[in-house]
């Protein structure tokens, strides 16, 4: 955390204190589940461990909520959570063998509104009366092309033929209403996104593994980041989110995603041991 804060500090201008144990508190909002950024600044100022280490030896030294609120901007804005879980990720697991990832995603519900304006409905209907079409059916214009197999299908298809940046580009950000159909039938509806959750299925770090297996018992394994959503949410914020825009509800997320991974892989060593 250290070097990655180090590196955005600027030659010019007065420096930022605090940016550390800052993170550390997120941290550690994420790992205690608090709620708000006010919860956090009562429990430090109630435990002096919490309080130490995350850098501050007094009470009266705590930054102020508006303080915290301007580095959680900065934070998310740097995507400096994303590059800690990746730095732990890579420090972890480089030298383990990734047998395949189960994929799932889960409902992420969100304090924003989404509705259409006057002006985008009336533009709509606009583009709906203005259309002209031939009497074959098909828009003027040149016919329509092949499309390459990263841009047709669903998105989950087109993963397949894609790269990271091209997959991460193409995930929606904005928040929306969202429905799915429920193990017995009936539809939930949330207002807020979606977060894809790809969780590898690992082997020792000197394995001679057999993948014939791998394709009979998939779908067994998908269980797994089933429950990594359900911890995730109910003792890691992710379902109690209070700040709005894409890129802050990313970087509460991943704070929780980073303190369940240390998490994990704690209980991964102390299964071992």
């Amino acid at each position: 955390m250290e070097g990655l804060l180090a590196a955005r500090r600027g030659r010019t201008g007065r420096p930022a204190k605090d940016r550390a144990g800052l993170a550390t508190a997120f941290l550690a909002k994420a790992l205690l589940n608090l709620p708000t950024t006010r919860d956090l600044i009562d429990r430090l100022r109630a435990d002096a461990t919490l309080r130490q280490l995350c850098g501050w030896s007094y009470a009266d030294a705590l930054p102020h909520e508006s303080k915290f609120s301007r580095a959680f901007a900065e934070f998310a804005a740097s995507e400096l959570p994303q590059q800690l879980h990746e730095a732990a990720v890579a420090a972890t697991q480089q030298q383990r063998l990734i047998g395949h990832i189960a994929r799932d995603s889960t409902a992420i519900p969100v304090r924003e509104r989404f509705p259409e304006t006057a002006a985008q409905k009336k533009q709509k209907q606009k583009k709906k009366r203005t259309g002209k079409k031939r009497k074959s059916g098909r828009p003027h214009g040149r016919p329509f092309a092949r499309a390459k197999a990263s841009e047709r299908g669903t998105r989950i298809q087109r993963q397949r033929h894609q790269k990271l940046d091209v997959m991460l580009a193409d995930l929606p950000r904005q928040c929306d209403l969202g429905v799915k159909t429920n193990s017995k039938g009936h539809k939930q509806y949330w207002r807020g996104t979606k977060k894809p959750s790809q969780l590898p299925k690992i082997f020792p770090p000197e394995p001679t593994p057999e993948l014939n297996w791998a394709q009979k018992d998939r779908f067994k394994e998908r269980s797994m980041v089933e429950r990594v959503n359900g911890r995730l949410k109910d003792e890691f914020g992710a379902s109690q989110i209070r700040v709005r825009g894409a890129v802050k509800v990313m970087a509460h997320l991943m704070f929780g995603v980073l303190a369940l991974t240390v998490d994990q892989w704690l209980r991964l060593i102390e299964y071992q041991a």
